[in-house]
This record gives C-alpha cells, structure tokens and sequence, in this order.
C-alpha cells in the first residue's frame, strides 16, 4: 500500500530537496505526492472528511456544549475513522475527488 501525500502548491513550488529525498531508495515505490489546485475544497479528501464530521456531529443526541467536550467528541470521529481504512481510501476515491484518480507522482528531483 502507497502512503499519498497531497500538496497545495504546484509542482515547481515543491523544493528541491522534497523531491530528492522522495527519489531516494524505494521511497517512490512506497509514497506518493499529488498536487491540487491552490484553492479546490471539492478536489480535497479533507473535506469529505470534514463533511462526515460535521454529520456526525449535527446527528449525536448528545451534542457538545462546550470546547473540551466538542474536543472529546471530534478525537472520538477521527479514532473511529481511523480503524476503517475503506472509508479512509473512500474519501480519496469519491466522485468529486477527481485528482486522485489519476495521481501525479514524483520519481525523480526536477
């Protein structure tokens, strides 16, 4: 399995030394880094993400009222999320995330 990375900078803005350090040994066999727009919330996983918190939040009947609470209830989602790895790579694949259908990998520094 590839870790993705996602990057809001462009390609010639990504340094130098990232892209060595990603060309080095079997790194670009294991990571890849792929590049959004500057501003592109509906290319982004993190706001599918986002949305499902937000959901779970508005459907608790035990909603928050206050900061530490809230806290405890957003570490609860993303744990819970963390332990389903299909819905993790869903964010990345659903149909308005169209980038990471066809990633851009970096194998070489430019």
């Amino acid at each position: 399995m590839k870790s993705v990375f996602t990057n809001p900078r462009q390609r010639q803005e990504t340094p130098n030394k990232v892209k060595a350090w990603l060309a080095t040994g079997d790194r670009s066999q294991r990571l890849e880094l792929v590049f959004l727009p500057a501003y592109s919330p509906e290319l982004n996983p993190d706001e599918n993400l986002n949305q499902d918190l937000k959901r779970h939040l508005r459907a608790s009947t035990d909603r928050p009222t206050d900061k530490p609470t809230l806290f405890k209830a957003i570490r609860s989602f993303l744990r819970s999320v963390q332990q389903r790895p299909a819905l993790v790579s869903a964010y990345f694949h659903s149909a308005t995330v169209t980038y990471a259908a066809s990633p851009q990998t970096i194998s070489s520094p430019r």
